[in-house]
């Protein structure tokens, strides 16, 4: 259950006594002594909302884990294959939200291979890992991955891939390396780099024409294919997290981001009417951006746990994030600072209680 109060151009605005549910149906099974099958199906919805509109966000790295409507939608599907014990290829619906960030808000182990910060969404990609065996004390693994975000062709736009292909693919590239710091008496932690690089940022977008707001009553075709390009997107992310830091009840991470976009594909018309409406030069996003996020969590009993998390983006700030029934405000693509504050209190080993407040500005 929600209260959301906001206000915008100084009017104040709210949401409040809002009610939603969410179903996580977990998967697994050792197909033989080399492959393993992991799955969930979930649903989140609001009580009464019956589905979900029609649009760009329907796109599964697009769509809102918020609220997906009353379905069972496959949120993970993926196999991994030990070619060797140092050797893992991964391919499917890849574990890609609640990942390291998101852990002591949602008092709960690692849930995803991708930081939360670079990564928070649903997508499918093929992963190749490597595990060397010398390195396995300090918990090393590197990871390189292809995957898309969105794929065009003209005859079915999402639906039928025979056909020729005359827009850019969203193609998503991807690698990391993370292990564990060997400092004595430090206890569990994870430091993680990585690197994502998007290119042909490509989204289906109506093709039909299109009155901007600003622009009177002057419409404009966006793409006349029905696909708008909005260029390259790289995002680099140097994470870590400590549990029991020393010893103590004491759980925190750190988190840092880079975001750079550039290559833009705007069309010209496009472009100029952004521009007279004071968004720079009309061109989507050919800026540094960075942010910061870090939060710690104190145990006082094995019931009682009380947290906090602080993030701050740049103006030019943008990741792969997505909202989600923990984070409805999405917390991870704010321009600007948030504030979060909560207290979980463990009702037995698999149910707890949460209570959280969040500060936008």
């Amino acid at each position: 259950v929600s209260n959301t109060n906001y206000k915008v151009s100084g009017q104040d605005y709210s949401a409040n006594n809002k009610w939603m549910n969410e179903l996580h149906l977990n998967m697994n099974a050792d197909i033989n002594d080399k492959t393993k099958f992991y799955g969930r199906l979930s649903m989140a919805k609001n009580w009464s909302q019956m589905g979900w509109s029609g649009s760009p966000y329907d796109l599964d790295a697009g769509r809102n884990t918020r609220t997906s409507g009353p379905v069972l939608y496959v949120d993970r599907a993926y196999l991994d294959y030990y070619i060797t014990p140092e050797w893992i290829a991964t391919i499917g619906r890849q574990p890609g939200t609640d990942g390291p960030g998101s852990n002591l808000r949602n008092n709960a182990l690692r849930q995803s291979t991708y930081p939360a910060l670079a990564i928070n969404a649903l997508g499918d990609a093929a992963v190749i890992t490597y595990k060397p065996e010398s390195l396995q004390d300090h918990k090393v693994a590197i990871r390189a991955a292809y995957g898309k975000t969105y794929q065009w062709d003209e005859e079915g736009k999402v639906r039928d891939w025979m056909s020729d292909q005359k827009d850019a693919d969203a193609n998503l590239y991807y690698a990391a390396v993370e292990g564990e710091l060997p400092i004595e008496g430090m206890g569990d932690n994870l430091i993680l780099f990585n690197i994502a690089y998007l290119s042909d940022f490509a989204l289906p977008l109506n093709n039909g024409p299109i009155g901007l707001p600003g622009n009177g009553v002057t419409t404009t075709i966006l793409d006349d294919d029905g696909v708008v390009n909005l260029g390259d997107l790289t995002i680099a992310n140097l994470h870590f997290e400590n549990y029991k830091a020393f010893g103590t009840n004491f759980n925190y991470f750190i988190s840092l981001g880079y975001s750079h976009g550039n290559n833009n594909q705007l069309s010209p018309t496009l472009s100029g009417i952004l521009q007279k409406q004071g968004y720079g030069n009309g061109k989507f996003n050919e800026e540094d951006g960075y942010a910061v996020h870090v939060g710690g969590r104190y145990d006082f009993t094995k019931a009682l746990k009380v947290g906090y998390e602080f993030f701050w983006g740049s103006r030019y700030w943008y990741t792969m994030s997505r909202p989600s029934i923990n984070d409805p405000l999405n917390i991870r693509m704010t321009r600007g600072t948030a504030h979060d504050f909560y207290v979980i209190y463990q009702l037995d080993r698999y149910q707890f209680l949460r209570l959280s407040y969040t500060n936008i500005q």
